[in-house]
């Protein structure tokens, strides 16, 4: 006769199951039996050996698509229950038995497997290489007095090995190369318990020991003693051994291609004289004192309802919340009313919970897993919608699906073990759904229109909107869920409310409760813009809403002038309030908010703001006017010629360049000219007479200045070369005398058509894979190649300037850079930058002036030319990556080999790239460097630092710098405050020994329309996007000094798309170019039509 025992609830919120005494089966309460329904197939399940057929080979019980895996695991004292699921319907792997097995042992759920001497299971061939997260997991029940460490579980083809012991006083363990041991602390599995074992692989790697649910994972010192993915394990598994086995029983052993999904008991107080009565959602808890439109208890027979009328009662009904709940397995529930949704805003407050389901299985993002399968829990649906339709639905995810970068979001479990409180509220601005009192962050429940056609679906919301189709129906669909304490209240809760609705369940209320302050304001301050932006919600006064507020912003003693701003207030009492008020770092200031209600004062509520001055602010933080290696500082020769490594400059009179020397060769077939014609069509160039002044010579540049004239057209010339080689130029045409009228004014810059046979350009296009061109200058006479044809897809927003051209040869070239066309005249019909052939030149022509026009004022032109190449290759730079130390392997990145820098030490598996650039702790950081040190390569490998180029996450002290449109292009602006925050974190990893270098993605030639950046005001009024090239130059720059300044090489690796940004490139050691051009088995091209020579050889070449 099997012994039997009870489950008993406790009014406590995580409740123990009780143990067995003895090897039986268990019963429960009616409203528990869901947990004890034996596992089923999925097609996941790689074996499910069930013994209740005296000893078949793993027989399965039939197919249940909709249920999930539920383990329901004691909180406290080792009983374990577990229910449905498994997996893959026909072809599961199946066991042989050796030495004596007796299959008429009473099991866990039926019958069992006792093994013990020398008898134990061996599974056939497993392929476990075949997938990337697995778990396996069965029942134990060991007999009592084993005197020694026993093996339960080993794979003795394991490439890593790895046992799962049980010592004699209940320990688990699991034993992994050379002896190391990962012991399970929290949970033993004692005699004459049934106990739930469980060996889980991720997704990503690494290993999870569970104990009644209950995980634990190796420390990152031993990670590598244990398999840390299902391939390591071998092909085949044993329970049990010949030698030092396990004596006991085993039920349900199961193999899954996916992690164990296992939850611990989770339990509600249940109504009883000794709890307190639910208080109502009323003032001062709650915004209004008018109750809910639609209220459901669903205490059985005796149910309480408000707004709403029966129409087809619940089919059953169990323990809820408080008093009862309904439950949705038997069929669905409905009940009408009038107006029971509102349209404009409202909030619907539930509390519901699996039965037969739930949502632990992760779905991967960017897998083959598909979508996150869904439920539909209830619906509201106007009379006359057609079926399948209505205006609101709300859908439960059965699995999460975290994002593809980035720390795992926190989430809520949703299983038969613990009631959830859901909350939909919408505003007529958003709507925001809130689990246990919080936002979700992973959308795990959807609050959305149902319907197939569109058009069907907007009609339904537009008559709801326009207050047609009264009258509705709630449907609470037939799932297998159970829902309590429905209601609907014709306001939308504040998230204070929404902490208070799901509070007020709880014994403790009282001081769960929280009153509502009559205004709350959210200030933020803009940087760029001097203005301080408040966010308000004004909450009614007597269940009146008030129609407007004021806003003053004062000092410690006096309102500031011109800071005072009233405001109407729409009925939801949300909008934002703009001030313009500039304020200074470290001051305290009032923000004072008064709202009224006709005129009159009804509530005052006054907040502190202050502006944190950064720690980063103004920092300089490697701007030393030292020259760090490989290059020289900047020489200047008696006759005015200025050189830096591997070029020279010499300047004609008035300025401009006349030779540029590179690698051995001349550049240029001679100076640089300034030529156009007036509007009566008289051609004009500009020449100057005196020789340029140097009025700056320091060791890491020299400036001068220079002035050309001709045709009534003047240009002071500004010039500048640093030591890395980089030449700015900055051209301000004035009229000479009287207003000139132009017809058209151009800049050529004639090369040696020897060393100006490849072009390379880019647009700066948001797509920047189709915003650049490679190729062979081409042949021809005249025009042979232009900025409008040559690149559609471009930045800029009227004309065709191109930021980046460079125009060279296998072994050198002359890049040309802009951060902007301000000054010239884009034109949508025009080309800004052609090359010409004209004789022994190739010359390329910047069209500054295309379109006619009166100089009448000062117009400023300001480009860069950067002969390259800009410094020395290193010696066997080839080897790189490829070859024995010391020569350096650039693999080490944290984001790509593990671990990530900045997230927590110890995870158990690898989380990838989060875009983060500030740590979780300095701590963390210390502990994630010194494994990447050992996994970077050898002596001479750096450990690189993953940063984003164009999406970082920028640390808390940046909020006030990023609100101007940062990101508004989809990609950061790097202004001047970006360039001192990134140097400044940088550098604390640097100073602080953590890393060697930095890789930075997605460098792509990132465009701004910030203003007070590199973007400008056309006349028309439309923004003309600038570029960012200088900005994140000089941020390579300066991590490249710091380096320098404690001795040692910078290691700065951008990965960029053919965008050759020179100027800031310059300070890499080393660039990764391009993206994949996969060949598929089914593509028709040929390698060279796949990569044209043209374009390999013009991107190869790191010599030049």
């Amino acid at each position: 006769m099997k012994e039997m025992i009870s489950l008993t609830i406790t009014a406590v919120l995580c409740t123990a199951l009780a143990s067995a005494v003895a090897c039986g089966a268990v019963t429960v309460v009616e409203r528990e039996a869901f947990w004890l329904t034996p596992p089923k197939a999925d097609p996941q399940t790689v074996a499910l050996w069930t013994f209740d057929d005296d000893g078949g080979s793993g027989a399965t019980a039939p197919v249940d698509d909709n249920l999930g895996d539920l383990l329901a695991a004691a909180a406290m004292d080792g009983g374990a229950m577990v229910s449905a699921i498994a997996g893959r319907p026909g072809g599961m792997v199946k066991f042989d038995t050796v030495g004596g097995v007796d299959f008429g042992a009473d099991g866990f759920f039926g019958k069992g497997a006792a093994i013990g001497g020398d008898g134990f299971l061996r599974s056939r061939t497993v392929n476990f290489a075949e997938y990337a997260q697995a778990s396996l997991e069965l029942q134990l029940f060991p007999h009592e007095k084993q005197a020694a460490e026993a093996v339960v579980l080993d794979f003795p083809a394991a490439r890593v090995p790895c046992r799962l012991l049980r010592g004699a006083d209940g320990t688990i363990s699991l034993e992994g190369h050379g002896g190391v041991r990962l012991t399970h602390h929290l949970r033993q599995a004692p005699d004459s318990t049934w106990t739930h074992l469980a060996l889980s692989f991720p997704r990503g790697g690494g290993l999870v020991l569970l104990v009644n649910g209950v995980e634990s994972a190796p420390e990152e010192s031993v990670k590598g003693a244990f398999p840390a993915t299902p391939a390591q394990l071998g092909n085949v598994f044993a329970i049990g051994a010949a030698k030092d086995g396990f004596n006991g029983v085993v039920d349900t052993v199961r193999v899954l291609a996916r992690p164990a999904s296992l939850y611990v008991l989770e339990e509600m107080p249940q109504a009883g004289e000794a709890l307190p009565a639910v208080p109502p959602a009323l003032a001062p808890w709650f915004a209004y004192s008018r109750g809910p439109l639609l209220s459901l208890d669903f205490d059985g027979a005796a149910a309480k309802s408000v707004g709403v009328a029966m129409e087809r009662e619940p089919a059953a009904f169990m323990a809820g919340v408080r008093g009862q709940a309904a439950t949705l397995a038997a069929g669905e529930a409905v009940f009408s009313g009038e107006a029971i949704l509102p349209a404009d805003r409202g909030t619907l407050s539930l509390w519901f919970r699996p039965l037969d389901w739930n949502n632990l299985t992760q779905y991967c993002q960017y897998g083959n897993d598909g979508p996150v399968p869904t439920l539909r829990l209830l619906s509201f649906i106007p009379e006359g919608a057609p079926d399948g339709y209505a205006l609101r639905t709300v859908t439960l995810g059965k699995g999460i699906q975290q994002p593809q970068h980035g720390l795992p979001q926190p989430w809520t479990p949703f299983h038969p073990g613990r009631w959830v409180h859901l909350v939909c509220v919408w505003d007529g601005q958003e709507v925001t759904i809130y689990l246990d009192g919080k936002k979700q962050t992973l959308g795990q429940v959807g609050w959305n229109a149902a319907g197939r056609d569109a058009k069907t679906r907007k009609d339904i919301e537009k008559t709801w909107r326009d207050g047609g189709a009264p009258q509705m129906r709630l449907v609470c669909h037939s799932s297998g869920t159970a829902i309590d304490a429905l209601a609907v209240y014709p306001w939308a809760f504040t998230e204070q409310e929404v902490a208070n609705d799901y509070g007020r369940f709880f014994p403790d209320s009282t001081e769960r409760l929280v009153k509502l302050e009559p205004v709350t304001m959210t200030p933020q301050y803009d940087h760029y813009r001097q203005q301080l932006a408040v966010r308000v919600h004004a909450l009614p006064q007597a269940d009146r809403e008030p129609d407007r507020i004021r806003l003053t912003v004062s000092t410690e003693t006096a309102i500031i002038p011109g800071a005072v701003v009233e405001a109407a207030l729409p009925h939801n009492g949300r909008t934002n309030v703009v001030i313009a008020v500039p304020l200074d770092f470290d001051t305290p200031y009032v923000v004072r908010a008064e709202t009224f209600i006709a005129g009159k004062a009804v509530a005052t509520v006054d907040d502190t703001f202050t502006r944190v001055k950064p720690e980063w602010w103004r920092n300089t933080l490697g701007k030393g006017l030292d020259v760090p290696a490989p290059w020289s500082p900047v020489a200047v020769a008696a006759d005015g010629a200025m050189g830096v490594w591997g070029r020279t400059l010499q300047l004609a009179a008035g300025g401009l360049p006349t030779a540029i020397t590179s690698a051995g060769a001349e550049l240029l077939e001679g100076p640089l000219r300034l030529h156009g014609k007036l509007a009566d069509g008289t051609a004009i160039e500009l020449s100057g007479t005196a020789a340029p002044e140097i009025i700056e010579a320091a060791s890491d540049r020299v400036r001068w200045s220079g002035k050309l004239t001709g045709g009534g057209v003047a240009a002071d010339i500004e010039g500048e070369l640093e030591y890395d080689g980089l030449i700015r130029l900055r051209l301000t045409l004035r009229q000479a005398g009287a207003a000139v009228a132009l017809q058209r004014l151009d800049l050529d810059v004639p090369l040696s058509a020897a060393h100006a046979t490849q072009v390379l350009a880019n647009g700066g296009g948001s797509n920047f894979r189709a915003s650049w061109d490679a190729r062979l200058v081409p042949a021809g006479d005249g025009c042979v190649w232009n900025s409008r044809e040559a690149i559609k897809h471009k930045a800029v927003t009227i004309g065709h300037f191109l930021p980046v051209i460079w125009l060279g040869d296998d072994w050198r070239g002359l890049c040309f850079f802009g951060e902007n066309d301000r000054g010239w005249t884009p034109d949508p019909e025009t080309a800004a930058q052609e090359i010409w052939r004209e004789g022994e030149a190739v010359v390329y022509r910047m069209r500054l002036i295309s379109q006619p026009l009166t100089l009448d004022a000062a117009r400023e032109i300001e480009f860069f030319i950067h002969p390259t190449p800009t410094k020395p290759l290193p010696e066997r730079w080839r080897a790189f990556n490829r070859d024995a130390p010391p020569l350096p392997n650039y693999e080490g990145i944290d984001a790509f080999i593990s671990p990530t820098l900045t997230v927590p030490a110890g995870l158990p598996s690898h989380v990838g790239i989060t875009f983060e650039i500030e740590p979780h702790s300095w701590e963390d950081v210390a502990t994630n460097s010194e494994v990447l040190r050992r996994r970077a390569g050898g002596p001479g490998s750096p450990r690189l630092f993953y940063i984003d180029y164009s999406w970082p996450r920028l640390g808390p002290s940046m909020a006030e710098f990023t609100r101007a449109g940062l990101f508004a292009r989809g990609r950061l602006t790097w202004t001047v405050e970006v360039e001192d925050y990134m140097v400044w974190i940088i550098n604390e990893y640097i100073r602080r020994d953590f890393i060697d270098g930095i890789y930075i993605d997605d460098t792509s030639l990132g465009s701004t329309i910030m203003t007070n950046s590199t973007a400008y005001r056309l006349k028309n009024g439309t923004t003309q996007p600038g570029f960012n090239t200088m900005g994140f130059r000089r941020f390579l720059q300066r991590v490249w000094s710091l380096y320098a300044a404690q001795g040692k090489q910078a290691r700065i690796m951008p990965h960029m798309t053919y965008c050759y940004e020179i100027p800031a490139l310059s300070f890499a050691d080393a660039v990764v170019n391009g993206e994949d051009r996969d060949i598929y088995p089914y593509d028709k091209r040929t390698f060279p039509e796949r990569w044209p020579y043209e374009q390999l050889r013009v991107l190869a070449g790191s010599e030049k």
